[in-house]
């Protein structure tokens, strides 16, 4: 069922960073990953149908992939050509590093989940500090 969300996220991501800007649009990935994954944990509490919380656990696969994605595309735009391989290459070091470490964090606190949201939240801040690379020439 969560694959059903893949090829959706790719569609919609390449829109929205075609559209309305890189930046703007990992923001917007990244705030809706947050939000919805703080829901799927308070849903209990919430009295959140199974249907709904279902629902809310693939819109935040599905904007997880989308930022991630829209992220290497950011990165690659970032670096100039002559380190760019370098800085891909310690930004893929970084994310399967975070990916060994995230099962361990998942099982060592109840709220895990809740400080990958507020981590997610803090992205959506710190992008607005990168420049936009919608329609610039690249170095």
């Amino acid at each position: 069922m969560g694959a059903m969300v893949e090829i959706p996220a790719h569609f919609v991501m390449y829109v929205s960073a075609n559209t309305i800007g890189r930046r703007r649009s990992e923001a917007m990935f990244a705030t809706s990953f947050a939000l919805c994954a703080a829901l799927v944990f308070f849903a209990p509490s919430l009295l959140i149908p199974a249907q709904f919380r279902s629902a809310l656990a693939l819109t935040a696969r599905m904007s997880a992939l989308a930022a991630a994605n829209l992220m290497y595309i950011i990165a690659a735009e970032s670096f100039p050509s002559h380190c760019r391989n370098i800085g891909m290459n310690v930004g893929a070091m970084a994310a399967h590093l975070g990916a060994l470490i995230a099962p361990a964090l998942m099982d060592s606190t109840v709220y895990a989940l809740v400080w990958v949201a507020a981590l997610t939240l803090t992205v959506a801040v710190a992008i607005f500090q990168l420049d936009e690379t919608l329609g610039q020439r690249l170095a």
